[in-house]
């Protein structure tokens, strides 16, 4: 998991957490909590496709699908795997 994500969230201010959140269709509660679970190495904290690319959208490119699900994005995400 990406501590990247961490590092990410935590510096966004209130409003931007927001627009994550809604960008995400989910909550700032659960972006919280996966950002608590990331940081204390917890398997739980795994984000589902779909949030994964409106996290790497919303901070344009700074938080990478690949880094958020590092074990798995090659079979999620077929088109980013190179030839």
């Amino acid at each position: 998991m990406s501590s990247k994500f961490v590092t990410y969230f935590r510096g966004l201010d209130p409003d931007e957490k927001r627009a994550l959140a809604e960008k995400c269709k989910t909550s700032v509660r659960y972006l919280t909590k996966q950002a608590t679970l990331i940081n204390t190495g917890k398997e739980a904290s795994l984000f589902k496709p779909s949030i994964c690319t409106a996290i790497e959208v919303f901070s344009s490119g700074e938080i990478t699908r690949k880094e958020l699900r590092p074990d798995d994005w090659s079979d999620i995400w077929l088109e980013l795997v190179k030839s």
